[in-house]
């Protein structure tokens, strides 16, 4: 059985995720959220880089793909992905002859594969939305987005923030969710090295990971 949520919760949103809950956050002025933490989500969509040209409106024609599919299927994502870094796959590899006698390297190999080629059929007018309003129009960080009647403006929302943002991230390039700050001033953030799923990989790189996760929950048991 349901039940009412009585604490204050905390959200957080990685990637598209991210971008999700920001645009809940700016529109829907909820008691229960207590902090936010955005983790590798672009903001400012003029700043995604490579992704941006393959989104542009010269080279996709988002309303014939899903005028003609319905949907995004799963493998042209999974393609798409891969014009990203075509080089990682292959280096990935061979980091997995170098390793391949490393139990927790393999297992997390393993783990990353599954999870990049583990893509779903994106729903068409959610794709249609997401490739226009945001890539193409970058409609949020311009103050141009509407949630239902509601417009969006990320720089009305006053919980703590907590920005976590990759420095090698290709996918979620730095520069595109740093932006975040020129939106929310009173955020804080964290700068991880590596790329977009650093905060679990940084120990394949011989990094530690433990002061960046004390960061984290050191600034979410902090008092507002």
């Amino acid at each position: 059985m349901h039940k009412e949520e009585k604490e204050d919760l905390i959200l957080i949103g990685h990637c598209l995720g991210g971008l999700l809950g920001l645009a809940y956050l700016s529109v829907f002025n909820s008691q229960k959220i207590k902090k936010y933490i955005s983790l590798n989500s672009p903001t400012d969509f003029s700043q995604m880089g490579l992704l941006n040209r393959l989104t542009s409106k010269s080279f996709m024609d988002i309303d014939l793909l899903v005028d003609s599919f319905g949907n995004i299927p799963a493998d042209y994502m999974t393609l798409s992905f891969q014009f990203i870094n075509p080089g990682l796959r292959f280096k990935a590899k061979m980091a997995l002859f170098r390793f391949y006698f490393n139990p927790l390297f393999v297992r997390v190999y393993k783990a990353l594969m599954q999870w990049s080629d583990d893509n779903i059929n994106m729903p068409g007018e959610f794709a249609r939305s997401l490739i226009k309003d945001f890539f193409q129009e970058n409609k949020m960080f311009l103050n141009n987005l509407k949630v239902g009647e509601k417009e969006a403006d990320i720089a009305t929302i006053k919980i703590p923030v907590l920005n976590i943002s990759s420095l090698l991230d290709d996918i979620a390039p730095y520069a595109a969710c740093d932006a975040l700050l020129k939106k929310i001033p009173h955020a804080d953030k964290i700068d991880l090295p590596n790329g977009h799923l650093a905060i679990v990989t940084l120990p394949l790189m011989g990094l530690a990971l433990k002061p960046y996760w004390d960061s984290i929950l050191n600034w979410i048991k902090k008092e507002s």
